[in-house]
C-alpha cells in the first residue's frame, strides 16, 4: 500500500490518479459454507493461520 500511495503523491502535481486493488476475503455467506463457519477453518482459508 505504501508504494501505491507514494505513487499517488508524487504524481498528483501532474494530475494523475492512483489506484490499488487489493486481494483479500470478504465475510459473506459463501464464506461460512466454504469454512463450515468454523474461526479456526477460516484463518486457515485467510491465511492468518
Amino acid at each position: 500500500m505504501g508504494m501505491a500511495k507514494l505513487a499517488a503523491l508524487d504524481s498528483a502535481a501532474e494530475g494523475f490518479k492512483i489506484n490499488a486493488i487489493y486481494p483479500g476475503i470478504v465475510e459473506t455467506p459463501m464464506m461460512d459454507l466454504f469454512s463450515g463457519d468454523i474461526a479456526e477453518t477460516r484463518a486457515l482459508i485467510v491465511g492468518g493461520g
